[in-house]
């Protein structure tokens, strides 16, 4: 999330609950404790949020307020169509996708988005090259 809008983010999110922490990736050390050990991660249109809903049991949340995406960024309908959580466009969506109640359709988000969490992936990459390098033998 831009600097500029962290510190307002944080204020308004640390008033209804003690538990959330701010970290950034200066602090790599924290960061990485933080981002394994944590159910939501608030980010903006960012890959790490892909990464975090890899992790079974967690919640990526979107926060993408108008102002922001008008300055920065363009989601295309793909990223409408394969977001792995809910994207918030102000605070009272992002307090709201806090909720308990919430995370199950957090976790349905998730799941749809990857068609595979079996530890083969390795297998499949490995296969289709393997296929396509023999057939162009």
């Amino acid at each position: 999330i831009p600097a500029q809008h962290v510190e307002c983010l944080a204020a308004i999110l640390r008033a209804h609950s003690s538990n959330i922490r701010f970290v950034n990736n200066n602090d790599t050390h924290t960061f990485n404790h933080i981002f394994n050990t944590s159910q939501y991660l608030i980010t903006d249109y960012s890959s790490v949020g892909y990464d975090f809903a890899y992790y079974k049991k967690r919640a990526p949340i979107f926060f993408m307020p108008e102002k922001f995406i008008k300055g920065h960024y363009v989601p295309t309908s793909l990223f409408e169509k394969i977001i792995p959580g809910p994207k918030c466009l102000d605070i009272k969506s992002v307090i709201k996708s806090l909720r308990p109640e919430q995370y199950k359709n957090h976790k349905l988000s998730t799941k749809a988005f990857f068609r595979f969490m079996d530890s083969e992936n390795c297998k499949r990459a490995f296969d289709v090259t393997h296929s396509v390098s023999e057939s162009a033998l």
